[in-house]
């Protein structure tokens, strides 16, 4: 792998020597490595990527998207300016090499990264963080800025999905879930409720991947810097994107937990999230988005749990299980969750 890294790094800067990496957050969508080297007496500390062009299929509407978002923001102070990839020695976003598609970006020094939301004060400064990004970006206004995941967070489109699943599905899998297809049917009011207000609702630039692990954190002060792992950028709303804050640090338990008396909801991490959020964002949002902040958060659990029920009745085409009723033990914990919040 040294020589792999060590042979794309070389894409990029003309003299390469004294050449380190390390692995970075093994077991994402994509593969990152901290590269550290020397580019004649400078000493570059560089994040190396492979882009997984099975989940984004196309590489260059994210670089575009990535580009126009740095462009805006290099106007301001916010600290995504420093995460603006570099091009390769022939001036192209990515380095492409038997059909794999590479990156570099700056590593941002004394940072690091949480995978699980512990605390309120990590919670109030994760809300923090990517309040200040959606504030930093509440003026960005592109034609040209690409959808990279259609209908990604359309609840009404996942509830479709989820009709058509119950239609097509096998016997065996349908009666496996009978119970949690009527706890679905019983909660079709949120989806209801979403089709009513959702066009009143303004569309902004939304990150739509807000879990923890995609926001940095000042190694020193323990404040964020910045909001990492762009690929997801495209227009949305603030209803999806605080819920999935929500959904994502206020379960007690993981999503994979098969004991569902142990799932209660962090009403202390919620609060302090919510806190950090509007912290920031208060001032920029409309009032039919602060009021609707807590009914994003329970439509996004409600979705998520929608959409592991529905590949369990699909057989499982899309998420990767370990086990024959993982997606439905998936969809069990999500709306475990959704009782205990509503």
């Amino acid at each position: 792998m040294k020589a792999k890294l060590e042979h794309i790094t070389k894409k990029y800067f003309i003299e390469v020597t004294d050449f380190e990496f390390f692995m970075l957050n093994p077991g994402l969508i994509n593969s990152s490595y901290h590269v550290v080297f020397k580019t004649g007496k400078e000493k570059k500390n560089v994040v190396v990527q492979q882009l997984n062009t099975q989940i984004f299929e196309y590489p260059e509407k994210i670089a575009n998207n990535i580009n126009l978002v740095n462009a805006h923001l290099s106007k301001s102070d916010y600290h995504l300016a420093l995460l603006c990839p570099y091009q390769t020695l022939k001036g192209e976003n990515y380095h492409i090499e038997a059909g794999n598609y590479w990156r570099i970006f700056h590593f941002i020094d004394n940072s690091y990264t949480l995978e699980k939301c512990e605390n309120t004060t990590q919670a109030f400064g994760a809300g923090q963080g990517f309040g200040q990004f959606l504030a930093a970006l509440s003026s960005f206004q592109q034609q040209d800025f690409e959808t990279i995941l259609p209908d990604f967070h359309n609840a009404a489109h996942r509830w479709r999905q989820f009709l058509a699943a119950m239609k097509y599905a096998k016997a065996n899998r349908f009666a496996t879930a009978q119970q949690e297809i009527i706890f679905a049917v019983e909660h079709a009011y949120l989806i209801d409720f979403y089709k009513k207000i959702i066009e009143k609702i303004p569309v902004r630039v939304t990150h739509n991947d807000t879990k923890i692990s995609n926001l940095l954190f000042d190694k020193n002060t323990h404040k964020p810097l910045a909001v990492i792992d762009l690929d997801t950028l495209q227009y949305g709303t603030i209803l999806s994107e605080f819920g999935d804050m929500v959904r994502s640090y206020c379960n007690n338990v993981d999503e994979d937990e098969q004991d569902f008396d142990k799932i209660s909801f962090k009403f202390d991490i919620f609060d302090a999230l919510k806190k950090g959020f509007l912290s920031e964002l208060e001032s920029t949002l409309q009032a039919i988005e602060i009021e609707n902040l807590d009914f994003g958060a329970k439509l996004t659990i409600f979705v998520q749990g929608l959409r592991f029920l529905t590949d369990f009745l699909n057989n499982d085409v899309y998420y990767k299980i370990k086990y024959s009723n993982h997606n439905l033990v998936r969809a069990k914990n999500q709306f475990a969750l959704l009782k205990s919040f509503l």
